[in-house]
């Protein structure tokens, strides 16, 4: 038995918050199976994003017990760990990994496609916009549903998803472009995501973004396809997970790390319900959304643009979104 082990096993229990509630319950089951004589007793939450962040925070600065571990989107464990608020562990998997996946934030285990999402109800693949520009032709007015770029209540992929189209064009052009989205289009915004996918279910709006493109997630909604614009490359965030600082079962807690990161849950993680890529190298997932991004995805935010995420909130509140 590895000292680790040793030490969990006294430790005995795991706290894990997170923002993935399919892929966490298949993950946790498979980890008391891996570690069945431990027994270990896990207790989890699960939420939105920005809730489970602010949660940590305030529990952490009260210098009351919070999570063991984290699993939100990459972003999200960036400006934690710019807060002060996770602990590095150099897990033995990740020489697995492209180093972009744990420099910041956590360790990186799956990637989930990003991007626009359209009502097959309301509108038919050829009418589609193709590029940046036509995505604010003044036909689309009333038609497209948003994140929220400004309000913050849930989560933070609306503001990045957008500054992220910076890498492809410049600063002025992006500038008209959200000028043009706020003054000619007029976007629905939703804090929630879930209600954003299923207002474009269910017929409200023709196109929203951004949404995540999960294979099986847009097959149980039904009604919904993802679309990609031609001056645009397709997109992914990374699904990430750390431990916080001052864990109080930390060894069980890097259990847990090594596990979500290891080839054996890798290889299981393509086949959940969930239908998010695996982020080890050499592991192959049936959930692959469509051939535009079988040659790869544009990781989306790096470090310099969650660093500077007020900016883009008040470019974005200067241009007239909501």
């Amino acid at each position: 038995m590895s000292k680790i082990l040793g030490d969990a096993s006294k430790e005995g229990q795991l706290v894990i918050y997170a923002a993935l509630p399919g892929v966490l319950s298949s993950l946790i089951a498979s980890f008391r199976g891996k570690y069945k004589e431990q027994n270990f007793h896990i207790t989890y939450l699960s939420g939105h994003p920005v809730p489970i962040a602010e949660k940590i925070r305030a529990e952490i600065k009260a210098g009351i017990p919070s999570a063991d571990v984290v699993v939100l989107p990459q972003y999200s464990l960036m400006q934690l760990e710019m807060d002060g608020f996770l602990q590095k562990y150099d897990s033995p998997e990740l020489s697995m990994y492209p180093p972009n996946y744990y420099e910041h934030g956590g360790a990186a285990f799956a990637l989930e496609p990003t991007g626009l999402m359209y009502s097959t109800a309301v509108v038919h693949e050829e009418e589609l916009p193709k590029t940046i520009d036509d995505l604010t032709d003044k036909k689309w007015r009333g038609m497209v549903a948003m994140q929220s770029l400004t309000r913050r209540v849930e989560g933070l992929l609306g503001i990045f998803f957008l500054a992220s189209l910076l890498r492809t064009i410049d600063e002025r052009q992006w500038n008209v472009f959200l000028k043009k989205l706020a003054a000619d289009v007029r976007p629905k915004t939703y804090d929630c995501l879930h209600h954003m996918k299923d207002a474009t279910k269910n017929g409200k709006h023709a196109i929203s973004f951004p949404g995540a493109l999960r294979t099986e997630s847009l097959k149980e909604a039904g009604g919904i396809e993802p679309f990609f614009l031609r001056d645009v490359p397709p997109t992914a965030i990374l699904r990430s997970i750390s431990i916080i600082k001052n864990s109080t079962h930390l060894n069980v807690a890097k259990l847990f790390v090594d596990f979500i990161l290891s080839k054996e849950w890798q290889s299981k993680l393509g086949e959940t319900k969930e239908g998010m890529v695996p982020a080890r190298v050499g592991i192959q997932s049936s959930y692959w959304i469509s051939s535009p991004l079988s040659k790869g995805m544009t990781i989306f935010p790096n470090i310099e643009e969650v660093k500077q995420v007020e900016k883009f909130v008040a470019a974005y509140r200067q241009a007239g979104l909501d």
